[in-house]
């Protein structure tokens, strides 16, 4: 009974810290909980991407609807609409939309979630740019790198549906940017750019944090921009896989199935144009696959999914 007594009142405090406006003084865990426990009971099971019309499907990684609605007509003419994602993580998101097997599907991915998931051997075949194209410098993989590839891949496979996986906007921050103080650029480990938030102590002011954010998906759209040209034939559809909180309901990231609004609302796009002024694709660089140096695949992707803000 005592401890039935203890966590209702430890409930009730928590409750009565929300209807306050004190949410910062409950656990970040327990937070998380909570929000889970309220939005997942009524948020429907979300589209399943494979069942909808598209030749090549674009997944910018943690694009918030609400950001993109405000910049997309910069880079593309076309038809908008919101949609509910399946997760608000990669790994929810892939699970939940790819069960199966596709034998229509290649898959180029920006992102060694595809790889911790399971889901690679699904496809066709998988292009794992996060293993063949990582950018030491930035610790990502930029989005020129995915556009060149999907250009390529539209080449060999014409018959086949493709999926190209960028990371950006997610974190690192790779548009000149300051984040931080004496921090001369915007890459920076998002795992501690968030851990600063998360437990208040960060130099890094919201403001910049939100602009760095939207210079990383106006990086993406620009490289995104050059793919229809050259796939004039394709349906070509922009979406994510899930959103990014920037401190709503007193959270951070995007942690799993968390399915609120800033989550799960992400865009589905239909591209009908490019707008004036998009330069073509340089295949100058980078234009073939580059020899990887043999390591423990498992500390590889340990690695790098940590320089993208995923504790490991």
């Amino acid at each position: 009974m005592k401890v039935f007594s203890l966590l209702r009142n430890k409930t009730n405090t928590f409750l009565r810290f929300i209807k306050n406006g004190e949410i910062h003084r409950i656990p970040y865990s327990i937070k998380t909980n909570l929000f889970r426990l309220k939005y997942n009971a009524t948020n429907d099971s979300g589209i399943s991407v494979i069942d909808q019309d598209w030749d090549t499907l674009l997944v910018l990684d943690a694009c918030r609807y609400d950001y993109f609605e405000a910049v997309y007509d910069n880079f593309f003419g076309g038809e908008l609409r919101k949609i509910k994602s399946k997760g608000s993580h990669t790994e929810e998101w892939l699970e939940e939309n790819f069960p199966g097997k596709y034998d229509d599907i290649v898959y180029i991915s920006a992102n060694p979630k595809t790889k911790i998931s399971q889901i690679e051997g699904n496809f066709f075949k998988v292009y794992r740019l996060y293993k063949e194209r990582w950018n030491n410098n930035y610790n990502t993989v930029l989005p020129s790198m995915v556009t060149k590839k999907t250009i390529q891949i539209r080449e060999k496979y014409p018959n086949k549906r493709i999926i190209s996986h960028f990371i950006q906007p997610h974190a690192p921050y790779i548009g000149n940017v300051s984040l931080t103080p004496g921090q001369e650029n915007g890459v920076i480990g998002c795992e501690k750019l968030f851990d600063s938030f998360r437990f208040g102590n960060g130099a890094c002011k919201l403001k910049k944090l939100s602009h760095a954010y939207k210079t990383n998906l106006e990086e993406v759209l620009s490289e995104a921009a050059k793919i229809p040209n050259a796939l004039d034939k394709d349906k070509i559809i922009i979406t994510s896989d899930h959103g990014e909180l920037f401190g709503e309901y007193g959270l951070w990231h995007h942690p799993i199935n968390l399915h609120v609004p800033e989550l799960v609302d992400v865009p589905w796009f239909e591209i009908e144009g490019v707008k004036e002024g998009v330069s073509e694709v340089d295949f100058k660089l980078g234009s073939e696959d580059v020899d990887v140096e043999e390591v423990s695949e498992e500390e590889e992707i340990k690695k790098k999914l940590e320089s993208l803000g995923y504790k490991t």
